[in-house]
């Protein structure tokens, strides 16, 4: 049986909770996600503020300040394409809600006649067709 001094059972100690932490605690921790720091948090804030600022002046540039709610984008880049799309759908509805008449026909001078309620003029409109 083999005796160990105090030195060299520490060393031994030692050398098993190095090869412990590198193989077996270190990758555990590795996968432990870590808090973010007040600053980080603070940084993501003001990345968030100054993208919704530049989202909101796009939009103003293109007339559409009150939808700004609307658009979810994840980069300014993707705000030309959603703008775009946002307009056809705009114009669609537009043509759609326009006005339709619904019985549009031409006016004739017996037509205007009978609105007048000028009598005279409608009995000369019809004599006027039977002489043509």
């Amino acid at each position: 049986m083999a005796e160990y001094t105090d030195e060299q059972i520490q060393q031994l100690i030692e050398d098993e909770k190095v090869k412990w932490e590198e193989e077996i605690l270190k990758p555990i921790q590795e996968q432990i996600p870590k808090k973010p720091t007040e600053e980080e948090i603070a940084n993501k804030q003001k990345e968030n503020e100054l993208f919704q600022r530049e989202k909101n002046i796009i939009l103003r540039e293109h007339g559409l300040g009150e939808f700004s709610e609307y658009f979810h984008v994840e980069k300014i880049e993707d705000m030309d394409s959603a703008i775009q799309k946002f307009q056809n759908i705009l114009k669609s509805k537009k043509i759609e809600n326009s006005f339709v008449p619904d019985d549009h026909k031409s006016t004739d001078e017996y037509s205007s006649f009978q609105k007048k309620g000028n009598v005279q003029g409608m009995i000369q409109n019809k004599i006027s067709k039977l002489f043509q």
